[in-house]
C-alpha cells in the first residue's frame, strides 16, 4: 500500500521470524500511526510465521518466496524489493541492525536513489555558509543548504516521531563570522539544534587565521598557511605560539559561555540549553519568519 512502512524481515532460515521483528514492527507501527507491512523474502516460509508477524503488528505480509532468496544475496534482494517499492511506494523501509540488513538496506537505498540513515545515534548539519580559506569557489558559491530552515525541519520531523530528545542535531556553517558566536549559536539552537559547530571563527579568533569571507587564500591544505596554522614547514609553524593560542581558545569560549548565559537566562534556562524553544525567536522578514515557524518582529 502507498505510503505504509515497510519492516524488511529477518528469519532464522527455518520458516520463522526472529524475535528483533517485534521491536522493528513496533517501532514501524508507532511512527506511521499503524499501517505497516511486513516484506519477507525467503525460500521456505511457516503459517506460523505469517501468523507471528501479524501478533506482531504487521497489517500485511508481502511474502516474497523464492529458491533464489536462500543462500542470501544482496543483489537479488535489493532487486525483488526496489522493484516492489516501485510499484507500491512505500513511505519508509525499516530493518533490524543485523550484518546481512546493513548490506542490504545501503544496496536498496542506491537502487532506490534515497537517503539511508544506519545506526543513527546524531545528526550533523553544515551548512551553505562559513567555510575555511581552503575551500573551493565552487564549494562556497554553489553547495549546501540554508542551515536554519534545514535545521528547523529536521527538529520539527524528530519531534513528529517523538524522538527529539533521543537524537541530537549539531549544526554549523557561518557562525559567529560577524562576531556574534553566542547570539548565532542561540539562534540555532532555539531552532533546534544540540549543539554548535564552529571552524573558521576559532582559527581567526585564537591563531589569526587571514580567511575572511571576501579574501580566502586557499593554501591551508598545501603546508604553505603564513600563519603556521597547518604548515609542518618550520620557517612557518614557528610564527604560531601554541601557549598563546592555548590561552586565546580558553577566553573565547569563556566568553562564549558568559554571553550566551546572558542570552538564555531570560528564558529561565540559566542551566540547560532553551532546545526547539523557537518562541523566544523573532525575526523581521515575514517570509523568513513563516518559513521558520518563528515571530514576525518589525
Amino acid at each position: 500500500m502507498a505510503n505504509a512502512f515497510w519492516c524488511i524481515v529477518e528469519d532464522d532460515r527455518q520458516g520463522m521470524p526472529k524475535k528483533v521483528m517485534a521491536e522493528v514492527i513496533g517501532e514501524a507501527a508507532r511512527l506511521a500511526g499503524g499501517q505497516v507491512e511486513a516484506v519477507w523474502l525467503t525460500d521456505t516460509a511457516s503459517d506460523a510465521g505469517l501468523k507471528q508477524l501479524g501478533e506482531w503488528g504487521a497489517t500485511r505480509v508481502w511474502l516474497l518466496e523464492n529458491a533464489a532468496y536462500a543462500p542470501y544475496r544482496s543483489e537479488v534482494w535489493a532487486g525483488a524489493v526496489a522493484e516492489l517499492a516501485a510499484k507500491e511506494s512505500p513511505k519508509a523501509i525499516l530493518a533490524p541492525v543485523t550484518s546481512r540488513q546493513r548490506e542490504f538496506m545501503a544496496r536498496l537505498a542506491a537502487r532506490l536513489g534515497v537517503g539511508l540513515s544506519a545506526d543513527s545515534v546524531a545528526l550533523a548539519m553544515d551548512g551553505e555558509d562559513g567555510g575555511t580559506g581552503a575551500a573551493y569557489n565552487v564549494s562556497m558559491n554553489a553547495m549546501g543548504y540554508p542551515i536554519a530552515s534545514n535545521l528547523r525541519d529536521a527538529y520539527l520531523n524528530l519531534v513528529k516521531i517523538g524522538k527529539q530528545n533521543e537524537i541530537p542535531l549539531f549544526a554549523g556553517g557561518g557562525v559567529g563570522k560577524n562576531g556574534n558566536l553566542a547570539a548565532n549559536a542561540a539562534a540555532l539552537i532555539m531552532l533546534g539544534a544540540s549543539g554548535v559547530q564552529v571552524g573558521k571563527y576559532i582559527m581567526q579568533a585564537t591563531a589569526g587565521c587571514l580567511g575572511s569571507e571576501m579574501d580566502r587564500c586557499n593554501i591551508c591544505n598545501i603546508g604553505l598557511c603564513p600563519k603556521g596554522i597547518t604548515s609542518q614547514d618550520p620557517r612557518l609553524y614557528r610564527r604560531l605560539d601554541p601557549e598563546k593560542v592555548a590561552e586565546r581558545l580558553v577566553d573565547v569560549y569563556l566568553s562564549f559561555d558568559a554571553e550566551l548565559k546572558k542570552i538564555v537566562a531570560p528564558l529561565g534556562r540559566s542551566t540547560s540549553l532553551p532546545i526547539g524553544m523557537s518562541d523566544a525567536l523573532g525575526i523581521a522578514d515575514r517570509a523568513a519568519a513563516e518559513r521558520l515557524g518563528i515571530l514576525y518582529a518589525v
